[in-house]
């Protein structure tokens, strides 16, 4: 097997294994605490924490609360679609880099 040929089946082998939450924003979660940064959805809303979110600091709850929604995002439906046509798209950027550093034995 060639490398080109190992380096195609160990990264279909990878992508098979995740599942596909691991691409997607969680859903907010009441027990949780978010560090600052962090997104989630909420009513089908993306929502960026401002600063760090206590326990059940419902997003939206507040317009001086931790959570802001991001409106360029729409939705998370959206934000989900996004994050998985990136990573589709970087596949075949990552397969040629790999081959540039190693070369082709195929």
């Amino acid at each position: 097997m060639g490398q080109k040929s190992r380096i195609v089946a160990a990264a279909m082998i990878t992508l098979s294994a995740l599942p596909m939450s691991s691409f997607a924003v969680d859903s907010w979660q009441a027990g949780n605490a978010y560090p600052q940064g962090s997104e989630t959805c909420y009513n089908e809303i993306l929502y960026k924490a401002r600063w760090w979110a206590t326990p059940g600091e419902e997003p939206g709850s507040s317009q001086w609360g931790a959570w802001v929604a991001d409106v360029a995002s729409k939705t998370c439906v959206q934000s989900v679609v996004k994050k998985q046509d990136d990573l589709l798209k970087s596949l075949p950027t990552i397969f040629e880099s790999n081959n540039n550093k190693k070369g082709s034995s195929d």
